[in-house]
């Protein structure tokens, strides 16, 4: 789920310093597809992502129009 793909991304931050880019492929085969915990996904990677120097890219399998029109790519690119 994405609290579990999250922590995992969190761990390889913590314990990787000189990781500069992430790549997740398929992020909705290991997620699911819940829009709304996406949202707090991405809002969650952002975070992670500032903190650690880190460009996070997620590979997702869904039409543009299927995201929530709010979803914040500040840092975190799909």
């Amino acid at each position: 789920g994405f609290d579990m793909l999250l922590g995992f991304i969190s761990g390889m931050c913590a314990g990787n310093y000189d990781i500069t880019d992430i790549l997740v492929d398929s992020t909705f085969k290991i997620t699911g597809k819940d829009m709304e915990k996406f949202k707090l996904f991405i809002h969650s990677l952002n975070l992670l992502a500032r903190s650690s120097d880190v460009k996070i890219t997620l590979l997702i399998s869904a039409d543009e129009s299927e995201l929530p029109e709010d979803l914040d790519l500040d840092i975190v690119k799909i």
